[in-house]
């Protein structure tokens, strides 16, 4: 299992130094260290988080982005959803698993971002804007699935910001 925090301070709770230095930095969050030392204690009940590689976490306030290497998220999510109900439960936040993205102007990956973290809403469309000022990125939700969507557009901006380093406007249409 790969974490934001080594293992040993995942299973002990307790911060080595180096880890402490990397919190401190602001390289790692105190809910990758949270998320991180959850997820060893769920790993007696479920072994295929053992190939699991968690890269980091987005905290925005009500919803945690959990953000995985590719290929990953469904190990992370768990059968059944499991894991991230857990992880909900245990935060009290809801929780989304989404895979990195390489290249977050490629409309193709930025849609697929989206579209897991909006789940179970549905993804309209992604769109780029063109201005005289230059171009922005827009992602339709339906407006029927805006009661689903896991948090407001506001935090749903805010974590696809901290994701791709991208302004993105969420909107219900």
């Amino acid at each position: 299992m790969e974490l934001p925090i080594c293992e040993v301070c995942a299973k002990t709770g307790l911060l080595c130094p180096g880890c402490e230095e990397r919190l401190e930095r602001g390289e790692i969050t105190e809910t990758d260290v949270e998320v991180s030392k959850k997820l060893v204690e769920l790993k007696e009940d479920h072994p295929s988080l053992e190939d699991v590689a968690l890269l980091r976490t987005v905290d925005t306030g009500n919803l945690v982005v959990l953000v995985t290497k590719q290929g990953m998220a469904g190990k992370l999510i768990g059968k059944r959803g499991r894991i991230s109900r857990a992880l909900s439960d245990h935060l009290g936040k809801k929780v989304r698993v989404v895979e990195e993205v390489e290249d977050p102007e490629d409309v193709r990956q930025l849609r697929k971002l989206v579209q897991d973290l909006i789940l179970p809403a549905r993804l309209l469309s992604v769109n780029v804007v063109y201005e005289p000022d230059g171009e922005r990125y827009k992602a339709v939700i339906h407006h029927r699935d805006r009661h689903r969507a896991p948090a407001d557009t506001e935090e749903l901006e805010k974590a696809v910001k901290e994701l791709t380093g991208m302004e993105v406007e969420v909107t219900f249409g």
